[in-house]
């Protein structure tokens, strides 16, 4: 017996299930995603792709703490950090893999700016 001939019981009243329906509706969500997913990775290779975007990525994940212990004797403060630190985690993720280039580049002159300002101070 197919699954669509079966009723389908939800919040105690009895509805009709059409697999179709539901094939149709998992279908468009499934390209909406595919389209959002694309619109993101084309936002993060432009702005990878400027100086700029690179400068903003660097201080986001800096506020991030990335590679940083997350771990403090607070529980809360904790949890809070570990927060950040999967965001930041997320992003870079998403950031080496769409643009991976840009990301080499962007940590070479931010070491490189590093340099330069133990140069100065000195």
């Amino acid at each position: 017996m197919a699954l669509a001939s079966h009723l389908k019981v939800v919040y105690g009243a009895r509805m009709a299930y059409d697999e179709k329906q539901d094939q149709v509706r998992f279908n468009k969500l499934k390209a909406v995603e595919k389209e959002k997913k694309l619109r993101l990775d084309q936002f993060v290779s432009k702005s990878m792709a400027t100086p700029e975007g690179r400068e903003y990525f660097y201080w986001l994940l800096e506020i991030c703490h990335l590679h940083r212990n997350p771990f403090t004797s607070n529980a809360l403060s904790t949890s809070f950090q570990c927060g950040e630190l999967n965001v930041g985690q997320q992003v870079q993720a998403h950031v080496v893999e769409i643009a991976p280039a840009n990301w080499l580049q962007m940590l070479q002159s931010k070491y490189e700016e590093q340099i330069d300002d133990n140069r100065s101070e000195s």
